[in-house]
Order: C-alpha cells, then structure tokens, then sequence
C-alpha cells in the first residue's frame, strides 16, 4: 500500500473515532432521560424554607409556609396553609398540611395531605409501591377507606410542577410543558399545562427589624431574586406565578382574586393579625368570589373612590350565560325525567344557591303530575309508598306518599352529607356524562325562553338619622329625650 493513501486511511480512522466521541458526548450530555436530567439539576436546588402571606384582595387572610430540605433518599416537602374562612357571620380557621417524600429526581415516593377544621378532620395519605402504584389512604371519621392508583412516570404534586421544570432546565421563556398532578384534595390525577412568559427580577423582604416609632414590624432589607412567570392552565382556570431559578413560588396570583406573596414571617403574621379586627370579613370576601370579576383594559389609579362603577361590554359573547328562571328550569328537568321512563321518586333540593327561591321542586313535581311532599329530612318504608319525616313546631310530622312522588330535601342533622369512598371516586371520575339537547328533550327553543327577567339587581343603601338630645343638665336632657320619643309615638 501506498504511503500516502496509508496516511489517508489513517487520518479517517483518526477522525471517525472523534466523531464517534463527540456524538456520545452530545447524546449523554443534551439527550439525557428526563429521570437523570432531573436528578442532576435537582442537585442544584438549594434547600430552605419561605414564608407567605395570603391575601383575597388587599385583605390578609392567612399565611403559608414551605421547607425544602434533602434527606438520604432524595428529598423532603411540607407545606403548611392557615386560613380564615367566613362562614355564618364568623370566621373560622382552617389548616391544610402537605408533607411529601421524593426521589433523587423529584419523583414521587410518598405523601401525607391533612384538612383540619371546626368540622373535622379529613386526611389522605399514599406511597409509591414496587409495581409502579400509588397506594392510597382516606380518613375522615371512621374507618379509614383504601384505593390506589396507577403511578405514571412524571406524576407528581402541583407544588413540585415548577420545581421540576427549573430542575430539568426549561425556565426558559416560550417554554411550554404539561404535567401529570395528582390532587389529594379530589382524589384524581389531572393534567396542568404550562408556560413561560417572562423573565424579570422582583424584590422580596430578606430581614425585618422593629420600629420603636410606628410600634411595629417593618422590613429592613430587600433582597433582589431572578423570577420567571409562569402561566399553569388547570381545571379551566389560569393561575400567574413568579418562581425562582430553583422553581420555589415568589408569588402566585389566583383568578378567584386570592394571592400568595413571599415575605418574611413577622410580617406576614402582623398583616393577617391585622386584618382579622376587620368583621367585614367575617361577611365574606366581597365581591371577589360573590359576584362575576371583569377585566378592564383602562387605567383605573387616577379614578377616585366611587360606590358604583358602570362598565359597557364591547365584542364580547354573553349568550348561553344568562340564568334560566325556575319555570324554564323546571320544564327542562321535567323532559329529562320522562326521557329517562318511568321513576318511583324524584328528589330534589329545597333551594337553589342563586336566587333561593326554593320553586323548581314544586315545578317539576306539577309538569310531571305528581303528588310532592316538600321539605322533607328522611324517608322510610317500602313497596308502593313512602313515609316522609318533617320538621314541625316543637318535633316532626310523618307524611305518606304513593308512588311515584317527588319530594324536596332540606337539612338536618340526621342527613348530613357522607364522604364518599376512594374507591366510589374513582370509579365516579371513570363514568361518562350523559349530556341531552333541547331536541333530544323534544323541546323548541321558544320554550325554554325565560318567562321572568330579572331587570335589576341593586343593593340597599342604609339611611340613618341622628338627633342630638340638647339640655342644660342631665334632668333637662331626660326630659327633651322623653318629649321627641312621644312625638314620634314610640313611648
């Protein structure tokens, strides 16, 4: 062989054998699987606890509380959730709990979520078993009730998606990404879709100090943090979060008006103390969660304070989301029962929770000709009657009822709601959803149009009136006292 042509063939071995390095090298550095890319950046994240307030609106509400810490196997989560919640005229404080197990990759291996309230205690517990499943435990009262799940690669808890995201290295903007959470909370795996939109840095408090003057906890030092938003799409609502480089939450800012902010923790102690001496809360969160949030493209800071805000609609499809009146109501439940056949009993509700008219019961009772016993709390019996129970002055009265019948439930301490099994759970998320047209109804358009419109809705503006009662003496004012309250006839 020639010299020359020996030195070509060797030079090409020469730089095959380099290609080939390289390729291994570009495969085992930039097409890692997802498990190893996350276990090596999961190394990278740093441990530590933070501290949230919670607010709905400019109104603390609660606070949170979250340690990241590694363990020997991987590493550990908690997060700790307090909230006033206003029910009857008060508040009441509720505790949600989370403690996690994870992997070196952040993979789920067990689980603890607790609900604690003035109602009771409802808790669920899982961990990750040999053959890829997620054994599942329910206590709320009783015995406890025991279910599982199929573990899929990636699944995980909504308070790790971000994590996970830094972990692998896509905070990036324009990163989009979906992710399997499991919702201990419901009982079910659902997917959240994600994506980056921004990258900025926020300022959050790093160390707070006393003010001898104003009396109080202010903060004494900022410390400036690299945040991307991220906008997470689940169950039909969008929720914007600032997250650090490690994907710890900054701040969360929810639909429903509630928002989550980093601080420190004397700072959000004061601020929810503070606003626990407001009894307007103790009434319910306004008009945040009570009435519909519209967003508005015109700048409202230089507005001044008003009572009323008017607000005109442009290009915007409001069709389908009027409320239908109780008879319009009524006719279409009374179709769905005679396209379903021939029924013994027709329960329904005693009102409903928009307009608490408490009608479409006795409506469909009528459309469908039968007999009603209304604001009833049990039954009993068998065969072709039933025995209803109702409350009646100082005890109960027993009304009975031919088959088929309808009946309207109202509330009592004898039929309150029962947590349904783990396993009725599953199997409920499982079923499909009947759903049933106009047509299929035999029903034409003209005869669901609502037959009462409510035209305005307005809230009463108290009016008070104040007199002075005026007198030289004490005996001088009793005497002006008595004199006005006979003048307006209350004595």
């Amino acid at each position: 062989m020639r010299p020359g042509l020996t030195r070509k063939i060797f030079a090409l071995v020469v730089l095959g054998v380099w290609a080939a390095v390289v390729a291994i090298h570009v495969r085992r550095e930039y097409f890692k699987p997802l498990a190893l890319r996350l276990e090596e950046g999961a190394r990278s994240i740093a441990p530590g606890s933070h501290v949230y307030v919670v607010r709905m609106g400019d109104k603390a509400i609660g606070m949170a509380t979250t340690r990241l810490d590694t363990v020997a196997t991987g590493f550990m989560l908690e997060d700790m959730l307090s909230l006033d919640v206003p029910a009857l005229g008060q508040l009441h404080r509720t505790i949600a709990t989370t403690h996690v197990e994870l992997g070196p990759s952040l993979d789920l291996k067990a689980f603890r979520f607790s609900l604690l309230s003035e109602v009771g205690r409802f808790e669920v517990s899982g961990h990750a078993t040999a053959d890829s499943l997620l054994e599942l435990e329910l206590q709320a009262g009783g015995e406890p009730e025991r279910g599982r799940v199929r573990l899929e690669p990636g699944l995980t808890v909504d308070a790790l998606v971000a994590p996970r995201l830094a972990a692998a290295g896509r905070l990036v903007v324009g990163e989009e990404a979906t992710a399997r959470v499991f919702d201990p909370t419901v009982m079910e795996v659902r997917e959240t879709a994600l994506r980056v939109t921004a990258h900025d840095t926020l300022q959050v408090p790093d160390s707070v100090h006393w003010d001898e003057a104003a009396e109080r906890w202010v903060a004494a030092r900022y410390d400036t943090v690299p945040a991307w938003r991220i906008e997470q799409r689940l169950g039909g609502l969008v929720v914007t979060s600032w997250v650090d480089e490690d994907g710890r939450l900054i701040r969360a800012e929810s639909p429903l008006g509630f928002t989550l902010e980093r601080t420190e923790f004397e700072l959000a102690r004061q601020e929810w103390r503070a606003s626990r001496g407001d009894q307007a809360l103790a009434a319910g969160y306004g008009a945040i969660i009570e009435s519909t949030a519209i967003a508005s493209n015109a700048p409202l800071d230089s507005v001044e304070v008003r009572d009323r805000l008017r607000v005109r609609l442009l290009d915007v499809e409001l069709d389908g989301l009027d409320l239908p009146d109780a008879a319009t109501t009524a006719r279409v439940l009374a179709a769905a029962v005679r396209k379903v056949g021939h029924v013994d009993l027709v329960l329904a509700g005693r009102q409903a929770g928009d307009w608490d008219q408490g009608q479409v019961g006795a409506m469909v009772a009528e459309a469908l000709g039968l007999p009603l016993v209304a604001n009833a709390y049990q039954t009993r019996g068998e065969g072709s009657s039933l025995q209803f129970l109702q409350q009646a002055e100082g005890g109960y009265q027993v009304v009975s009822a031919v088959l088929p019948a309808a009946a309207t439930i109202t509330n009592h301490e004898s039929n309150v709601a029962r947590l349904p099994k783990v396993r009725d759970i599953m199997l409920a998320n499982r079923k499909p959803i009947t759903q049933w047209s106009l047509g299929d109804l035999g029903l034409a358009a003209d005869e669901v149009a609502p037959r009462v419109v409510v035209e305005a809705l307005a809230v009463p503006v108290p009016e008070g009136h104040c007199t002075f009662i005026e007198g030289e003496t004490a005996q001088e004012k009793a005497q002006n006292l008595a004199r006005a309250l006979r003048e307006l006839k209350v004595i």
